[in-house]
């Protein structure tokens, strides 16, 4: 089958009125994966033609083009002349402009930063031509001029209704980037010769809504130092050259990068300063003292939670339940979602003092959500769950004996069971672990040297579970959180606070302190967030959902990629996170770059990532695709190999049977005297139920 000459047929019944039959055509090729973009074209062309919203139905359209424009160039054109037609029917000019502009921006027309660059030099401060600029900026998914744009407009013209900006809001950190130009913030704009006009027009508009500007010709060669505490606003080559730029207590933290690969002048923002600085801003609190108080307790478990509350309330009662005389607390910090008070609310039913209550100051990034939290423990070790986790009763008492064993060690790590709750993956709910035979009276330690994990995750990518992450499988010594500072300048700053956590705590640490031992049970539900990112979307319906929580975890403090990880495709699955950790610890310059040219199997790196990809995502052919981009990066005989061994073979659209549903795992006992079995048969409906029955388990021996 000629797929695309079958994409051709069906646009000829839909411009001769043969709708049904274009329609069943569709259907046939429906059961073709992975979806490709011109049977997303075809489909959105036939609802057109029905004068029906394609946008409606197939909400990933505008999503495929908004955050997928490069790399596909002409393929994009009469998708984007149909949403032409579309905002066109709605008298919407504002999105007219944005589509012509991308379809020219797709074939390599950069003209729209010229027409920028012309309006911007012109002396004409009139309603009508700042609404001309305004429009051009959006135009170019410049969103980060457009937000500064529209700040200056909304302040010079508070009576005019300026359009909305909630598709682009979502952004990480641009919700909080435009509440610092409310507050008379130092900025520091860093022109290039080629947008001159256009940077003194940001320049203007950041002066005139009150803040401190200083506006540089050209990329700063000398000290930065005069310029530490402002936001740093420039185009994306130079943030990169500035992020990779630091001196002794500075770093330039880039906060909020461009929207795709393809807008290579549009705006990027980020941060001058030390870490601490940073966090301080975001937190709005001096982090300092809460990294140099005194512990109050010997253990504090942290639960960041975020609308949570149906599974929480089993993790938290897993923590109460604790076998042990030692002091300890749980600190409950609630990260959820608007005027969402249900955490608050389970907290006041469980009236336990042991229970300490925090609220973020705003809806944070997970991994700050988490920095967060561990910055307000009170204990002299500190160790984290999520609020699908549970803690088995032994937990604090062995740990207890451990660090009156060993005072001096700062990370200490444990063997974890796993338990899939009802409703997590069809194929993987109610799936129970015990990892192997356990004495419950032999507590063996041992150490791990921490290249040793590196080498092995690198290889095995399936072994990054066994890392130290500081998250349900190991904790750490309060004053490990200046260590980090020291040793590496930030704290939990990766994508995700677990992986990301782990690779570092390998990297700076000789040798890390093992426990052979569970203490803790890693639970999987619905609102994982580790288990959604992994997690295919599949259909319109899903990826409604998808969207709806995008806009959701847009939140302050949000990942955005150093350089180095630039050269890892965002598939966002857990390996990704690996290797993304891995770059930016090359970026942070705690990590040889030798490793790139010399250790790195980026051959079988790409595999994974790419065989890993579900089929059936909707995403996929754009994932595909920025997979491509990244490998460009690699060189031309690499890019070569990409195309021939997995592009061209992963693209093509084959026949993909229904299955049946079946349990992906198989019960019995393992290699290693563990055991896996269907937690279900034993009555376990949830993650303290899987508690009691590991302990049951584990004290009759199995």
């Amino acid at each position: 089958m000629n797929y695309e000459s079958k994409i051709q047929k069906i646009c000829d019944l839909i411009n001769n009125s043969e709708l049904e039959k274009a329609e069943s055509e569709i259907c046939e090729l429906e059961e073709y994966k992975p979806l490709k973009l011109s049977l997303i074209y075809a489909k959105a062309m036939l609802l057109y033609a029905k004068n029906r919203n394609p946008m409606e139905v197939f909400g990933y359209i505008d999503g495929k083009v908004l955050m997928n424009t490069f790399n596909y160039s002409d393929k994009y054109i009469p998708l984007m002349e149909l949403l032409k037609k579309i905002n066109l029917d709605r008298n919407d000019n504002f999105n007219v402009q944005k589509f012509d502009s991308l379809s020219r921006l797709a074939c390599g027309d950069t003209q729209i930063y010229d027409e920028i660059e012309q309006l911007c030099c012109e002396d004409d401060d009139s309603i009508e031509h700042c609404e001309n600029i305004y429009k051009k900026i959006y135009a170019s998914m410049d969103f980060l001029g457009t937000a500064i744009c529209r700040e200056y407009l909304k302040a010079k013209y508070p009576e005019v209704k300026w359009p909305s900006l909630k598709n682009i809001e979502v952004a990480a950190n641009l919700v909080m980037l435009c509440e610092k130009m409310k507050n008379n913030n130092k900025w520091l704009v860093i022109s290039n010769p080629v947008r001159k006009n256009y940077f003194r027009f940001i320049e203007k508009c950041l002066s005139q809504l009150g803040g401190r500007v200083k506006l540089l010709a050209d990329y700063p060669d000398d000290s930065l130092h005069e310029y530490s505490g402002y936001w740093v606003v420039s185009t994306g080559d130079c943030m990169d050259m500035l992020s990779l730029k630091s001196e002794k207590g500075l770093y330039i933290f880039k906060v909020y990068e461009r929207n795709s690969n393809l807008e290579l002048n549009n705006l990027e923002c980020g941060f001058t300063g030390t870490y601490i600085d940073y966090i301080n801003e975001i937190y709005e609190t001096d982090c300092n003292s809460l990294i140099n108080k005194p512990a109050t307790k010997k253990f504090s478990i942290v639960i960041p939670a975020r609308n949570s509350i149906y599974t929480l309330q089993h993790t938290l009662k897993t923590c109460l339940e604790q076998n042990t005389r030692a002091d300890y607390e749980i600190i409950l910090s609630d990260n959820s979602t608007g005027r969402n008070i249900d955490v608050y609310k389970l907290w006041e039913e469980i009236n336990d003092d042991r229970v300490v209550y925090i609220r973020t100051p705003r809806e944070l990034h997970l991994p700050k959500s988490f920095e967060y939290a561990f910055l307000h423990a009170n204990g002299e070790y500190i160790l984290s769950l999520g609020s699908d986790d549970g803690l088995l009763p032994w937990a604090l008492d062995v740990l207890d004996d451990i660090t009156r064993k060993y005072p001096d060690e700062k990370i200490i790590e444990w063997d974890r069971g796993f338990y899939a709750w009802p409703g997590f993956n069809e194929r993987q709910e109610n799936q129970f672990v015990i990892p192997q035979k356990y004495d419950t009276g032999d507590k063996k330690t041992y150490y791990k040297d921490g290249l040793d994990y590196l080498a092995e995750v690198i290889i095995r990518p399936e072994s990054m579970y066994g890392l130290p992450l500081l998250y349900i499988n190991s904790c750490f010594k309060r004053d490990y959180i200046r260590d980090l500072l020291e040793k590496t300048g930030r704290l939990w700053d990766g994508v995700c606070q677990d992986i990301y956590m782990g690779v570092v705590n390998c990297i700076i640490n000789k040798r890390i302190l093992n426990v052979k031992y569970p203490l803790a049970i890693a639970g999987m539900s619905n609102s994982s967030v580790g288990a959604r990112a992994n997690k295919g979307i599949v259909s319109d319906t899903e990826y409604s959902k998808y969207s709806k929580q995008a806009r959701k975890d847009g939140c302050v403090g949000g990942y955005i990629r150093s350089y180095f990880e630039q050269l890892i495709p965002n598939t966002r699955t857990d390996t990704c996170s690996l290797y993304s950790s891995i770059m930016r610890a090359v970026s942070m310059g705690i990590l040889d770059e030798i490793y790139i040219d010399k250790v790195i199997p980026w051959d079988k790196w790409y595999t994974y990532l790419a065989v890993e990809l579900d089929v059936n995502d909707v995403l996929f052919e754009r994932k595909m695709a920025q997979m491509r981009y990244c490998a460009s990066f690699l060189g031309d005989e690499f890019l070569e190999w990409f195309d021939n061994g997995i592009y061209n073979i992963r693209l093509k659209p084959v026949p993909v049977l229904n299955q049946e549903k079946r349990v992906g795992y198989t019960v019995g006992k393992n290699a290693n005297g563990g055991i896996t079995l269907d937690a279900s048969e034993y009555g376990v409906e949830n993650i303290y139920d899987a508690v009691r029955l590991f302990v049951k388990f584990i004290n009759e021996g199995y």
